[in-house]
């Protein structure tokens, strides 16, 4: 079974963030899949994939982890700052493991940090 990363962050990613180095299909709010699995949609994507929630957007959370967890083994990934805001969020969730990583241990502690990621995350590095 694939896996669904979903990472929490309090802004969007930069489009050569650290999502480009796992080998996973990466959606934001701008694609059609994102959009599907809000409305608790299955998806069809083969492989590994990564859903992008900022802040600001509004989840019905049973829906999207439902239609998520249909099809994938699912991981909730808060990406943390030191300003972080996602406290509000991570109460919501249930039933699916949860674990958070510091967003600016990529650039840190580099290809160490990222490969230490992939083996908790249980994603492929590309």
């Amino acid at each position: 079974m694939a896996s669904a990363l979903v990472f929490l962050t309090d802004k969007s990613l930069p489009a050569k963030g650290m999502q480009t180095r796992f080998d996973a299909t990466f959606l934001t709010s701008k694609k059609k899949e994102w959009k599907q699995l809000c409305q608790g949609e299955a998806v069809t994507i083969k492989g590994d994939i990564i859903v992008e929630i900022t802040y600001k957007d509004k989840i019905d959370w049973p829906v999207l982890l439902n239609a998520l967890g249909s099809q994938f083994r699912t991981q909730v990934v808060p990406l943390i700052t030191k300003d972080s805001k996602l406290i509000e969020i991570i109460p919501k969730i249930e039933g699916y493991p949860i674990h958070p990583i510091a967003l600016n241990g990529f650039d840190a502690l580099g290809d160490w940090y990222a490969e230490y990621v992939s083996g908790l995350l249980k994603v492929r590095l590309k």
